[in-house]
């Protein structure tokens, strides 16, 4: 909201447990100043345990995301991604990670993922990885909320296609 306020257009985001490093913001800012795409995410696949990656693919399977890292924190986002992030539905979610995402692919908005590498976490603890009981509820939350967004985005498909035709 600040950002907008300032008359911002772009917004980098990077998560302070130190993974991330600052010689790959030019890289991630290209597809967004290039118009290719409206939010990029910095990509390192390989950061994940296997049991990282399996509940990855199980996310992206109900959510609908083809991006490679859905949890990644680094990211840029365009003005229209921060209008909708502004917004009191952006406000409603308990994690700012797959939510997000789903919530700017269901509003139209094109998401590409930029090849970076991060460095092991040098602070703070996952909010999520951090104990079983953690994992659970995070992927139960995530879930649901990528089902029933699902069900939004074809309902509304349907009714546009419906309006055209």
């Amino acid at each position: 909201r600040y950002a907008l306020r300032q008359g911002y257009q772009h917004v980098l985001t990077m998560d302070a447990d130190g993974q991330h490093e600052a010689v790959w913001i030019d890289s991630l800012l290209e597809p967004v100043l290039a118009g290719r795409a409206d939010v990029s995410i910095g990509c390192c696949v390989r950061r994940g345990s296997r049991a990282r990656k399996v509940a990855w693919k199980i996310l992206k399977a109900f959510s609908g995301l083809s991006l490679e890292d859905i949890t990644s924190g680094f990211r840029v986002y365009n003005r229209v991604a921060l209008v909708l992030l502004a917004g009191w539905q952006a406000t409603l979610l308990e994690f700012q990670d797959v939510g997000v995402l789903v919530m700017l692919k269901n509003r139209g908005l094109r998401l590409e993922d930029v090849e970076v590498t991060m460095m092991p976490r040098r602070s703070g603890a996952s909010r999520v990885y951090h104990s079983w009981f953690a994992v659970a509820y995070y992927m139960l939350y995530t879930l649901l909320l990528g089902v029933s967004k699902r069900g939004v985005r074809t309902a509304r498909n349907a009714t546009a296609a419906r309006r055209r035709g």
